[in-house]
C-alpha cells in the first residue's frame, strides 16, 4: 500500500487513467476546487464507515488520502460520507498500476472555487485549461498561496479528476486539470463545465 501512496505524493500528482471512463453528461456538471484535509482531522465516525465498506485505510495521518476502495467493492459502497466540515471523495479512475483501487480523499465540505469563479475552460489535448474571472483569479491566487506544499482536489460530479501538489502561489488566473485519459474526455468535460458557468 505504501507504493500506491507514494504515487500520489509526488509534485503535480494526477489521477491515473484506465480503460473504464465515468459517464460524462452531455449537459452541465457540478465543479469545484476543494482544499484537502489531513487524515488526522477526519472524524472517527467517517473512518469507521469506511472500514465497514472494506476500505483499506491509509496509515499516514498527515496525508489527505484516507484510504483505498477496491474496484470490485465500489458498485455496492455508499460513499456519500461527510460531516459538518469534511467529506470523503472518490477518484474518478482507479489509481493503482493494476487499476485495482479507487483513491479516497478527505476534503472540506464546501469548495473554495466553483463554476461561478470561471470565465471559460478550454480542452488542450488530454488536459483542460481553466481560465478564471477576476474574482476567481483572486481566489485562486489566495488558495494556492495558502496551500503551498499541499494538495488541492479538482472535483467534477463528486469525483476527483486531479489532485495536484501546489508548488507555490499561482497568479496567472489559470489552472489545469492534467492527464485525463484522452482528448475526448477532456473535450466533453470542458464543454460540460462551460455549460454550467452562470451567465
Amino acid at each position: 500500500m505504501k507504493t500506491i501512496t507514494t504515487l500520489f505524493l509526488l509534485p503535480l500528482t494526477v489521477i491515473l487513467s484506465c480503460t473504464s471512463r465515468p459517464k460524462i453528461l452531455a449537459q452541465k456538471v457540478s465543479f469545484g476546487i476543494y482544499e484537502t484535509v489531513r487524515s488526522a482531522r477526519v472524524p472517527s465516525e467517517l473512518i469507521d464507515s469506511l472500514k465497514k465498506h472494506d476500505v483499506t485505510i491509509d496509515p499516514d495521518p498527515q496525508s489527505p488520502v484516507t484510504g483505498y476502495l477496491r474496484m470490485k467493492d465500489s458498485a455496492n459502497a455508499r460513499l456519500d460520507l461527510s460531516s459538518d466540515s469534511v467529506s470523503i471523495v472518490r477518484s474518478a479512475y482507479p489509481v493503482s498500476n493494476e487499476n485495482y483501487y479507487y483513491l479516497l480523499v478527505a476534503v472540506n465540505t464546501q469548495p473554495s472555487i466553483t463554476q461561478k469563479d470561471i470565465k471559460k475552460t478550454l480542452s488542450r489535448g488530454n488536459s483542460i485549461e481553466i481560465h478564471f474571472n477576476l474574482e476567481g483569479a483572486r481566489k485562486w491566487a489566495n488558495l494556492t498561496k495558502k496551500n503551498t506544499g499541499l494538495m488541492l482536489a479538482f472535483v467534477i460530479n463528486e469525483r476527483i479528476y486531479d489532485l495536484p501538489m501546489i508548488a507555490g502561489q499561482i497568479k496567472s488566473g489559470m489552472a489545469k486539470i492534467n492527464r485525463l485519459p484522452d482528448e475526448k474526455t477532456a473535450s466533453e468535460l470542458s464543454d460540460a463545465i462551460n455549460a454550467g458557468i452562470p451567465e
